[in-house]
């Protein structure tokens, strides 16, 4: 009979056994990977002396079909996550943009096990079950099972001997038939044929389990933590105001809180009794924001934010006295346990979903002196200093992409280690008062809510699965410890931003009429477009669990889903023609531009980029060109009607002097402009660049995203929740719509001005306490 000789592949510490369909560590255990992603990395392995490229796998194992979008993608994440790979730093899977993949890693071949060949000519006419355990994958021989050769006989890798004529069964991995059948005079099958080898049989069974079950009781893990049960905790409202309340830090005692506040009109720090009902507020005298407040570890200090001039990081009495600015950077500030210093980040943002990706630091503050030194170079926000001091936790996204990550760095400096690493939103870390647990926000269980995991605060690594902290709240955020960690004080919040109309008259600039709802109820609406022939909004549900694109009739009679998965797509434009709608998504891995049809069909890729993500695309209103931002540039142009490998876009001139931050938003109808907004100093103001001369005009307006209105002359722009128009030419500005206290934003006009319509977002959060007494 002959021996086949099966090939295995050794890639670093992985080994893939093609005969088996198994990828195994070093250390022997199995890595669960289904069949369609085990097949891509074999052809990746087999074909390591060149790129595959992406047709090439659809025509190899989708038989060509249109899947690229989501199931190619999907596939060649498997195989990423069943690595351990970080797609930033590819050990193994190298993706080429616009190209393919390629196998990069390390690679050996090897030998497996010697498996006597199966004749093809065995028959059979009867199906028999096979015997093998399906939880091992039909794996059950001994692997030093000599092999016999036996006339007549077939002899399988488990050792099982199949006579001719017996029954071929097929496997769950692979089209080819494989035999199976009951042994033939086996020690079991004599043991059956007699009473008293029937009890000694049962016997040996009863013993193997009793055995079995004292070892796991004894080396078994914990399975769960065994840290404090929220679920028995009392929960308590300690705020009502109308608006919003965040950044809760509740004293070392539990027993009064600081946070921050719109109630006076802007954000201030307020001091309130648990409990209680009154409140004090500490900077009532600052008619800028203050906000972001952290007890020193002694209670006596608090930090904040404040946009006073000069704006930075403040320190002052908890009295709110002696206040004084410490450093000119700084944001959501967290002290170290000793008091001495204090750790902050250099971006703000609201809204994690929301929150930009340009890159931020965390430095290190002396309290005393005001020194800094620089902890992170890559993103880093929110930090939290561990109680021993030798950690800082912080979260960050994943460069080129939307992922947000949870992880710690020594308070010294060194290598940072990430504690998630999935699709869910993770961020708010904060350590328990004991520094056993990090606890954080996520939405890995359907709605924002508190998780923790058990953290070894000297390596940083987690030592359990993430375990969830239930709330009573749909949307939980900035949770904060008494010393005791028997009190956690946390914010419920709850926003909608839906879609709404109202008349405009165009020559009074004036607002005409009760406002028109488009969406309504718990719809999240954001970047909201209106068809050339004003028949279909199409917008994006950035906010919600799942961002996807979707259309919904102008007068909110029908709605259909563009894109229906994880991916987050995000910002939707109408080409000027009504045949497609251009978007940014990470689908690719990293955020690109893509276009769709509004009937959801031609999903394709637009950009391959390298550096930073390429987002917010704006047709040309002959739709030929399409603008697009790329993070710490400024916005390139590129031809639509060229192969992207044909063409080199073209990057829009700086200002002297200033850094690329031009931000651009409309296209102006005539084709001659283009309006966006300017970073200085973290305020937006307003620009105009113009194609002709490129050069930019400053109109020395704080503004959100500018919109063109149709006489290519006028602007309607946001600017602290609050709806302007700005004439271009005369420079004038004046504010033309409010809904105090909501928040207007996304502005979309109707061709003839008569409309405008904008997203209205509703914000209302409260304080929450939670107490184990």
């Amino acid at each position: 009979m002959a021996v086949q000789i099966q090939k295995t592949y050794r890639l670093g510490e992985f080994e893939i056994d093609p005969n088996k369909r198994l990828l195994k560590r070093e250390d022997g255990d199995s890595v669960h990977l289904s069949n369609k992603p085990f097949q891509v990395l074999l052809y990746f392995v087999e074909n390591r002396d060149r790129i595959v490229t992406r047709q090439e796998l659809l025509d190899q194992f989708w038989d060509g079909r249109d899947v690229y979008d989501i199931t190619l993608t999907k596939c060649v994440g498997a195989i990423r996550k069943a690595l351990g790979e970080n797609p930033e730093k590819p050990r193994f899977i190298e993706t080429r943009w616009a190209e393919g993949y390629r196998y990069i890693g390390p690679f050996a071949e090897g030998l497996a096990s010697a498996t006597p060949a199966i004749r093809d000519e065995v028959k059979s006419e009867t199906t028999v079950e096979s015997p093998q355990s399906e939880a091992t994958n039909g794996q059950l021989g001994q692997p030093n099972t000599p092999a016999v050769d036996t006339p007549g006989l077939a002899i399988l890798s488990a050792g099982q001997l199949v006579a001719p004529g017996q029954a071929h069964a097929k496997s769950e991995f692979t089209s080819e038939p494989t035999l199976s059948s009951s042994l033939p005079r086996s020690p079991l099958r004599s043991a059956l044929r007699n009473k008293f080898g029937l009890k000694v049989l049962l016997a040996l069974v009863v013993l193997v389990i009793i055995v079995a079950w004292v070892f796991l009781s004894r080396t078994k893990p914990a399975s769960k933590i065994t840290g404090p049960d929220w679920s028995q905790a009392k929960s308590t409202k300690l705020t009502n105001q109308a608006g919003m309340e965040f950044s809760v830090n509740l004293a070392a005692d539990g027993k009064s809180f600081i946070y921050a506040s719109r109630a006076s009109g802007n954000w201030d720090l307020y001091w309130q009794r648990v409990g209680g009902r009154n409140t004090v507020n500490l900077t009532k005298d600052s008619t800028f924001d203050d906000m972001q407040p952290a007890y020193s570890p002694d209670g006596n200090h608090i930090a904040f934010r404040s946009e006073r001039p000069p704006a930075g990081l403040y320190v002052m009495e908890a009295t709110s006295e002696n206040v004084r600015r410490l450093s000119d950077v700084g944001f959501n500030p967290a002290w170290s346990p000793d008091g001495k210093e204090l750790v902050v980040s250099t971006d703000f943002f609201t809204d994690p979903v929301k929150r930009s990706s340009i890159p931020s630091q965390l430095w290190i503050l002396d309290v005393a002196t005001g020194a800094k030194r620089l902890l992170t170079e890559g993103d880093a926000v929110q930090p939290s200093w561990s109680p021993s001091g030798r950690r800082i936790a912080y979260w960050a996204l994943q460069q080129g992409g939307g992922q947000r990550d949870i992880w710690t760095i020594p308070a010294n400096g060194g290598e940072a280690t990430r504690v998630t690493n999935d699709e869910a939103l993770d961020w708010n870390p904060v350590w328990s008062p004991d520094g056993k647990y990090l606890y954080f926000a996520s939405d890995r269980g359907g709605s924002m809510n508190f998780w923790r995991v058990l953290l070894d605060e000297t390596s940083g690594a987690a030592q359990s699965v993430p375990e969830t902290v239930t709330t009573p709240s749909v949307y939980s955020q900035h949770l904060s410890f008494s010393r005791d960690g028997k009190r956690l004080a946390y914010v419920q919040k709850s926003e909608t931003r839906n879609l709404q109309g109202t008349g405009f008259d165009p020559l009074k600039e004036e607002i005409k009429g009760e406002p028109v709802v488009v969406t309504q109820g718990s719809r999240y609406v954001t970047d909201p477009d209106l068809s050339p022939d004003e028949e279909w909004f199409a917008f994006s549900s950035q906010g919600e669990k799942q961002e996807d694109i979707l259309l919904i009739r102008r007068d909110g009679t029908e709605q259909r889903q563009l894109t229906y998965d994880s991916f987050r797509d995000r910002s939707p434009r109408w080409s000027p023609d009504g045949k497609r709608l251009a978007f940014y998504s990470d689908r690719g891995g990293r955020f690109e531009i893509w276009t769709i049809n509004p009937d959801g069909t031609g999903l394709r890729q637009l950009t391959y980029t390298s550096g930073a993500s390429a987002v917010y695309p704006i047709w040309s209103p002959d739709g030929n060109q399409m603008i697009y931002k790329q993070r710490a540039s400024q916005p390139f142009l590129f031809d639509l009607n060229r192969p992207w490998t044909e063409q080199t876009p073209q990057k829009l001139p700086l200002i002297a002097g200033l850094g690329e931050d031009f931000w651009s938003s409309s296209w102006s109808g005539d084709g001659r402009k283009l309006a966006g907004t300017w970073v200085f100093n973290r305020i937006n103001y307003l620009h105009v660049y113009d194609f002709e001369t490129k050069t930019y005009e400053n109109l020395k307006f704080r503004s959100g995203r500018p919109i063109w209105l149709s006489d290519n002359r006028r602007l309607l722009f946001e600017w602290d929740g609050r709806l302007h128009v700005v004439n271009t030419q005369t420079k004038k500005s004046h504010e033309i719509l409010s809904a105090d206290p909501f928040t207007i934003t996304s502005i979309c006009p109707t061709r003839d001005m008569s409309t405008l319509y904008y997203t209205l977002q509703k914000t209302e959060a409260d304080v929450w306490l939670m107490n184990l007494e």
